[in-house]
């Protein structure tokens, strides 16, 4: 695996008007990470996230 990784992240949220927070976020990596290939494959991150909080 290679040691350096680049991507771009997106994040979207939003805050009701109780406090609570709810976000959603996705990355997408742009950086081929395996150091050998096989039959042209590529190794590269993706990433889904969702998240909730409260702020007080």
């Amino acid at each position: 695996m290679q040691r350096f990784d680049a991507g771009l992240n997106l994040l979207g949220g939003y805050k009701l008007t109780n406090g609570f927070l709810i976000n959603a976020g996705y990355g997408l990596g742009l950086t081929n990470m395996a150091k050998k290939s096989v039959n042209g494959v590529s190794v590269k991150n993706r990433v889904f996230s969702v998240g909730v909080g409260y702020q007080f």
